[in-house]
């Protein structure tokens, strides 16, 4: 069985048949599948970034001594009276 597969866009509830769209529509729909795919794309991205980022700051505070800390200004230094 030989099933070929159909694009079609959907607007407000209603599937059109991508290949029956002219060539300016054509072009136009080509486009907005390639952004689609760029953004699920960089969506993937962002989420192993963010589990790099949580992993690397899990490591990074298994690191952290008391001699690591930065010193504390006072509330009120540097400020007008």
């Amino acid at each position: 069985m030989n099933q070929e597969t159909i694009s079609t866009y959907e607007h407000e509830g209603t599937k059109y048949d991508a290949s029956k769209f002219n060539d300016e529509g054509k072009t136009f729909f080509n486009y907005m599948v390639e952004v689609n795919n760029e953004v699920n794309s960089l969506k993937r991205r962002m989420d192993i970034l963010n589990a790099a980022s949580i992993t690397l700051s899990s490591k990074l505070k298994e690191l952290l001594t008391d001699n690591m800390l930065a010193p504390v200004k006072a509330a009120d230094e540097g400020e007008d009276s």
